[in-house]
């Protein structure tokens, strides 16, 4: 699993932590391909869900701080996926996981970075504004 331009959200943060769950991700395929034990491919699974829960908290920070319009569906999508995700590993406690398990995680890694990723990107980029504050915490 490789990064490809076409999966580029030109915020360098955003990509960088997409290269990262690639990188996970491809801990994971070798693992399956390689026969280890379950307990390994686990934790290598747990590792790609707990980073996807990072980068989608950091990415749903930046949609409310620009005051993404689409903020609610997006997270709605990142629930779902792990959701989805949990289950998955769920479903796999008795037996090891094969390629269904990498091509699922790969699959709605590219499909959701190239298409909603993308989509607030272009909003934030295209000179969206810091949402101003309009009231401040009390101290």
């Amino acid at each position: 699993m490789e990064w490809k331009n076409e999966y580029s959200s030109g915020i360098v943060e955003i990509d960088n932590q997409h290269k990262q769950l690639l990188r996970l991700l491809s801990i994971v395929d070798d693992e399956v391909k390689g026969d280890h034990r379950w307990p390994r491919i686990h934790d290598s699974i747990i590792d790609v869900i707990n980073f996807a829960r990072f980068h989608f908290q950091f990415e749903e920070a930046l949609m409310r701080l620009y005051g993404f319009p689409d903020y609610e569906k997006h997270c709605k999508v990142h629930q779902q996926i792990i959701v989805q995700a949990e289950n998955l590993v769920a479903n796999t406690l008795d037996n090891i996981p094969q390629d269904d398990v990498v091509s699922f995680f790969v699959n709605w890694q590219v499909a959701h970075t190239k298409k909603e990723d993308q989509a607030f990107a272009r909003y934030i980029l295209s000179g969206a504004q810091v949402v101003a504050c309009t009231t401040l915490p009390q101290i």
